[in-house]
């Protein structure tokens, strides 16, 4: 199975309760005085080789001589570097909660995205989980050490993600145009194309959106560069229901709402796990309603005093600490964050340079807050491995027999089997490109061959090793019988009766039919036998229900006869069963937020045409209001 970066988690996106943040970041520095006071006391100024540890002096010491008037204030997170990784005191304030720190599924090297924590990758199906939609994955530990690391950003463009983000003289309408102009036509109109005023009591006053950003970043002594960019990284193009102003949204009591609602910095615009996006547009609306923003201009001036009071007045007043909520003396120690995305703070501050740099304003006095932790390792380089990390195995079968209990986390098994001179080993990974060597000889992606064996105890060595050269070590202890003669000949033959074979599939199968009954539709003759395992390896027992993804293995003796996998047309999920969560797979495919494939598109393609289209959508919907039953046959 070919690598995948897009899988679902049952056709379900989970957003957290902030916004993902794919490039920038509100920002906005209310005025240092708003900070709380823990925060505040853990500011220090003075001279560079003072106030940072000596790995951060040959960075900062190079900007310094370059731009003599920028001014850089250490932070004193009150963290350990391990901590903000594995504390051993909170059990959930860490970075490394799931879909705490997330990454688009493609540009990066498979390093940056994460195997080691539980829901972030899918061994069985070989692909990362969607945690947010469209593409929002889980990143690895390696990834966010590197983007947490000050140390890698002490550059002319990355040191602004450090900017503190309060209001300057300047920061001018140009500048703040050069960012709008990054996110297309839409931002650049004039205020009576735009819809864009406020009311100054003999009647309204129309704005550009550089001049709107201006006006209230003065007013709440806010970066303007910083609630532009924060604009443009939430709406892009500004094509978003959010913000135009026709979408109807339904209230908790039932009533519906017919637009005139906007919410430019996507404030508690989340799915709660629900399938589509309509409930991201229905929750930011409300929140929309739930503050009165009925304008255009309202709702900028509201949403970027709510971020303010939410962020910046609690010491998060640069892109860096809006990402990565890292003062030990906050009560939202790490998952107090504005977004998701770790890439968010070097796109904001690539933003936002580009701003200064048009205004030639790069030598003005900047002033840079830089955290700084305890224990942190000489480096945390960017990561580079690259290829397909799944190790895993998903069947281990020594001379005709399936690995008792087999898992593919459990590395070790002791078996018994008979025959002459050597036995026949069969060996399947999750992903083809994963290389298994059994005892010396290596194959990829599966393994079919017979082992030279002694009689009495014999040690079978599996070395799984995936395509980024990740490895696991399976063992299996074999107490081994010789035969004389016989034993394990090839003497075996099987026919199927009532079912359909088709390839590699098997289908006809009706939803409810257990291992038992299923395998009596088999007619076996002489030594062959039929082995039922699911996704992991582990054989099913007599009672256990056949779903979509059954593995069926046939022997003749040691030897592999055949192997398919079942298909049961509507049971797109593979739980054995036609219900709720088929039909929202079948329906994420139809409003393509997700795209069906392998076996789930098989069973998916429940007419049988070759694709699945509205008429498979129809029969599913059918199956849900109890008009019809999904034939098999």
């Amino acid at each position: 199975m070919k690598l995948k970066r897009s899988g679902k988690k049952k056709a379900m996106a989970i957003l957290s309760a902030v916004s993902i943040g794919a490039a920038t970041v509100l920002g906005s520095n209310v005025i240092s005085l708003d900070l709380d006071v823990q925060a505040a006391s853990s500011r220090s100024e003075g001279e560079i080789h003072d106030i940072f540890p000596e790995s951060y002096w040959a960075g900062l010491d190079a900007l310094q001589a370059k731009h003599p008037n920028w001014k850089f204030v250490a932070f004193n997170t009150g963290l350990s570097w391990s901590d903000c990784f594995a504390p051993s005191d909170k059990a959930q304030e860490h970075e490394m909660e799931l879909a705490r720190n997330l990454i688009p599924n493609s540009g990066y090297p498979t390093s940056w995205y994460s195997t080691e924590i539980e829901g972030a990758f899918s061994w069985t199906k070989n692909s990362w989980e969607i945690l947010s939609a469209p593409y929002w994955i889980q990143a690895s530990q390696e990834a966010v050490a590197y983007c947490m690391d000050p140390r890698n950003f002490f550059n002319e463009e990355q040191i602004f993600q450090f900017e503190q983000q309060t209001y300057n003289e300047y920061q001018t309408t140009s500048g703040v145009q050069a960012i709008l102009s990054s996110g297309g036509s839409y931002w650049t109109r004039s205020g009576e194309a735009s819809d864009l005023y406020y009311e100054n009591g003999s009647g309204r006053v129309y704005l550009t959106y550089a001049e709107a950003f201006v006006k209230i970043g003065k007013e709440l002594g806010i970066s303007p560069y910083i609630l532009a960019s924060r604009v443009i990284q939430e709406q892009g193009a500004g094509t978003s229901p959010l913000i135009s102003g026709t979408k109807a949204f339904t209230l908790p009591d039932g009533t519906t709402i017919n637009g005139g609602y906007y919410n430019y910095f996507n404030m508690d615009a989340t799915d709660g796990g629900d399938v589509g996006y309509d409930q991201i547009y229905q929750n930011g609306l409300r929140e929309a309603y739930n503050n009165g923003w009925n304008t255009r201009y309202k709702a900028l001036y509201g949403g970027a005093k709510k971020l303010a009071d939410k962020f910046l007045k609690r010491g998060q007043d640069t892109f860096y600490f809006q990402k990565f909520n890292v003062d030990s003396s906050s009560n939202r120690l790490f998952w107090g964050q504005y977004m998701q995305n770790i890439l968010a703070p070097q796109s904001e501050a690539r933003n936002t340079v580009k701003a200064y740099k048009n205004a030639g304003g790069l030598d003005n006095e900047f002033v840079f807050v830089i955290p700084v932790f305890s224990d942190m390792p000489a480096s945390n380089p960017y990561p580079t491995k690259d290829g397909n990390p799944n190790y895993k195995l998903s069947s281990i079968i020594v001379g005709g027999q399936a690995a008792p209990g087999f898992n593919m986390d459990t590395t070790e098994y002791s078996m018994t089997a008979s025959g002459k001179g050597s036995v026949n080993v069969y060996v399947t990974a999750y992903a083809d490109t994963t290389t298994i060597d059994v005892n010396g000889r290596s194959m990829k992606g599966k393994f079919s061959g017979s082992i030279p064996v002694t009689d009495g105890s014999n040690t079978l060595t599996i070395t799984a090793t995936a395509e980024n050269g990740d490895s696991r070590v399976y063992r299996v202890n074999l107490t081994w019988h010789e035969e004389s003669s016989g034993g394990g000949g090839n003497s075996g033959s099987y026919e199927i009766n009532g079912y359909r074979t088709n390839g590699s599939y098997i289908s006809m199968v009706d939803p409810g039919t257990t291992a038992s009954a299923f395998k009596s539709h088999f007619i076996l003759n002489g030594n062959a036998s039929v082995v039922l395992s699911d996704d992991s390896g582990t054989p099913y027992g007599e009672n256990d229900l056949i779903r979509t993804g059954t593995n069926v293995t046939i022997f003749s003796g040691q030897n592999v006869l055949a192997q398919y996998r079942v298909v049961i047309y509507g049971d797109i999920s593979g739980d054995g069963r036609i219900d709720i969560v088929d039909f929202a797979y079948m329906e994420s495919q139809m409003l393509q937020h997700l795209e069906l494939s392998g076996l789930r598109a098989e069973a998916a393609d429940i007419n049988g045409s070759g694709t699945v289209d509205i008429v498979d959508f129809a029969y599913m919907k059918s199956k849900m209001l109890g008009m019809l039953e999904i034939s098999q046959h």
